[in-house]
């Protein structure tokens, strides 16, 4: 295989155009998943203002612990990120880039040994 100028530009134009729609995925992504957990803890955080005084407080109580778990699961869809960053970018060049042939086998081969 020869590397030409071209080519080269070919990968390295493929290779920014697959990191530009990560980024924009991974942004997306986010900020749903930053919104869903917004709506859902002002929700909660208002759930103990309609309910009588006397049940104010086991409300509240509750509240504390759906923010807790809230906050659990927001960092959990962060800590996906980087995997799921590889994933993304890596599905993106494969569709820039197209089919190619399996590593070891010519095209038109069957792979079998003679």
């Amino acid at each position: 295989m020869t590397s030409d100028y071209a080519s080269m530009r070919r990968t390295a134009v493929q290779v920014q155009a697959a990191m530009i729609v990560t980024c924009l995925d991974l942004t997306a992504r986010t900020l749903r998943l930053a919104a869903t957990e917004a709506l859902t803890l002002a929700e909660v955080a208002a759930q103990p203002w309609r309910l009588p005084a006397a049940q104010r407080q086991t409300a509240v109580e509750d509240a504390m612990r759906t923010f807790y778990v809230a906050h659990v699961q927001f960092l959990r869809g962060l800590s996906g990120a980087p995997a799921l960053a590889l994933m993304i970018f890596l599905n993106q060049l494969d569709l820039r880039r197209g089919e190619r042939p399996a590593p070891g086998s010519a095209a038109g081969s069957t792979g079998q040994p003679d």
